[in-house]
Parts: structure tokens; sequence; C-alpha cells
């Protein structure tokens, strides 16, 4: 019969205890306050914040300046040939990639697959010749 860590897990506490006595009073003996025991040091009350640096120059023209809050214009490219990465909800980046992926199966779900709309796609192809050539399967009837 094995031995639980249960009763030990006790011991070793009391262990660690002891060590930290001991370190506690060799500290004492040198006069000295134990680290674990030392108050942590005051902050500064200086700002470390460093002195504002004036703002840029206004460019010459609103298109020069990048627009943030657009959306890229080309989808993520995909780890597979000619595939794409889905959008964070898992929809298509595009409505001409038609073409679901996934990738633990390695199947292809098209818009005729009775799986179609319960599949969450992991990339997507434009046409189904794209997944195959990326050694996709395209789900197919048994039969």
């Amino acid at each position: 019969m094995a031995k639980s860590m249960v009763g030990r897990r006790p011991l070793l506490l009391v262990l660690i205890l002891v060590a930290a006595g001991l370190v506690a009073a060799r500290s004492v003996r040198r006069g000295e306050t134990p680290h674990f025991l030392t108050p942590p040091p005051e902050p500064d009350p200086r700002p470390s914040v460093a002195p504002a640096a004036e703002p840029p120059a206004p460019a010459s023209s609103p298109s020069a300046q990048p627009d943030l809050f657009s959306v890229a214009s080309s989808p993520a490219p995909g780890p597979f040939p000619r595939s794409v990465l889905p959008l964070a909800d898992g929809s298509a980046p595009d409505p001409e990639f038609r073409i679901k992926g996934k990738i633990n199966s390695m199947r292809s779900h098209g818009p005729s697959s009775p799986y179609y709309g319960r599949t969450r796609a992991e990339v997507w192809f434009r046409a189904e010749e794209d997944a195959i050539a990326a050694g996709f399967r395209p789900w197919a009837a048994k039969g």
C-alpha cells in the first residue's frame, strides 16, 4: 500500500517554519532585521513621468494619416495554400470565400453540405479545388 502525501504535508510545513525561525534568529544575533520582516521601501514622492513632449505637427493633408479604425482590405492568410483565416466570429472574411475547412478532420464543407450551417470554419477557401489542393477532403455522402 502506497503512503499518502497528505500525512507528510504538515511535516513539510513545520520544517519550513523552523528554517525561517533559524534564519530570523541568526539575523537578530547579528543585529540585522530579517529580510522577510523588513518593510517595503517608501515610494518616491516625485513623479516618475517624463515631461510631456511637444505634440507632433499635424500632417499636411488628412489622407496622409493612417486610418486606425478601418478594417484590413485583404483577409489574413491561412496556414494552407490559398486559404484565409476566419473573422473573430468564424464568418468568412469576404463573400467570395464559400468553402469552410476544418483543420482537425482535414474536411471541407461547401454550401451543398448538410453540415455547412453548423460547421465553424477554421480556414476558408474560395473554391473546392483550392481546398483539395491544400489537402482537404470534400464532404461526400456515404454510400
